[in-house]
């Protein structure tokens, strides 16, 4: 969002934690290769393209 609407604008490292959060839930097992894994990536690289 524009920085004129009230909203903070994004950190840049944040959507790299993210994604380092989410390869080590991944590494862990916790999580298969399955629907929801594509959907978190899909929203992780949403996230990227607006930062």
């Amino acid at each position: 969002m524009h920085p004129t609407q009230g909203h903070p604008q994004p950190r840049p490292h944040a959507t790299t934690l993210l994604r380092d959060v989410w390869n080590e839930m991944i590494s862990t097992g916790l999580f298969e290769v399955s629907a929801g894994e594509r959907f978190v990536e899909h929203m992780i690289e949403r996230i990227e393209r607006r930062a």
